[in-house]
C-alpha cells in the first residue's frame, strides 16, 4: 500500500491545474467527491458536470478543502482558500 500524502500541491503539478491561492500547495485532501452529496470534511471537489457559484459555495460549506472549476469561478466563494482551478 502506499502512504503518501495527497496535497493540493501535488496533484497540481502532477496534473498541470493552477492552484489559488499558491499558500494551500501543502494542504493535504482525504478523497475525492464528483457531486455534492459525496462532499465530506477535507475533501477535493472535482464535479463531473458544470457547476454554479451557489454548488461552489455549498461544497465549501460541507467542508471541501478545494475544487477543480473553470477560471471563471476563481474566487467566488465568500472565504478564500485551496481551489484548483482545472482550466490551463
Amino acid at each position: 500500500s502506499m502512504n503518501r500524502r495527497m496535497t493540493l500541491g501535488l496533484l497540481a503539478s502532477r496534473y498541470g491545474f493552477d492552484l489559488d491561492p499558491t499558500f494551500a500547495t501543502e494542504v493535504t485532501i482525504t478523497s475525492i467527491a464528483d457531486d455534492i452529496d459525496s462532499v465530506r470534511p477535507g475533501s477535493l471537489f472535482m464535479p463531473s458536470a458544470p457547476v454554479d457559484e451557489q454548488q461552489l459555495r455549498q461544497a465549501q460549506a460541507l467542508g471541501a478543502y478545494g475544487a477543480v472549476v473553470p477560471h471563471a469561478l476563481r474566487g467566488k466563494t465568500e472565504r478564500s482558500g485551496g481551489n484548483s482551478n482545472g482550466d490551463k
